[in-house]
């Protein structure tokens, strides 16, 4: 079927542009900000994302904070599934990281801490294959 471009808005609801968003892009879910009512939501998902305690730190791993872990556990379930010995045998693969801004070199060396068995969840993690990262972006003029 084609695509179904205009739409109308549910009844009640305004049309907010993403520039008007921006502005809260940090604080979306704080005090006077339009996303106050997922506070509980994000708190629910951060205390899920907190490093196990006790747990040996690889620095690679953590987000800036240090008490929360980079990568998401189902990220690296993933890894485990696409590898070698994982479900999914001797098959070649791609990962397309997009980040939004210059962290991919911290993205892939936490995937290599990974790779390490570094990750307190994930101790006999598979090795993954020394990765080839391209750096690009997506632009007309490129």
């Amino acid at each position: 079927p084609p695509l179904l471009c205009p739409w109308d808005p549910p009844v009640g609801c305004e049309p907010v542009s993403w520039t008007e968003l921006r502005q809260h892009a940090k604080t979306f879910v704080d005090e006077g900000s339009p996303g106050v009512i997922y506070r509980p939501l994000f708190e629910q998902m951060r205390d899920a994302l907190r490093w196990p305690k006790g747990a040996p730190k690889d620095k690679r791993l953590l987000h800036d904070d240090g008490e929360h872990q980079l990568l998401l556990p189902a990220f690296c379930q993933l890894l485990q599934q696409i590898s070698p010995s994982g479900s999914l045998g001797d098959r070649g693969y791609s990962i397309v990281l997009r980040t939004f801004g210059c962290d991919l070199g911290r993205i892939s060396a936490a995937i290599a801490a990974y790779s390490e068995g570094k990750h307190p969840l994930f101790p006999n993690a598979t090795p993954l294959p020394r990765p080839v990262l391209w750096s690009g972006r997506y632009s007309p003029q490129d």
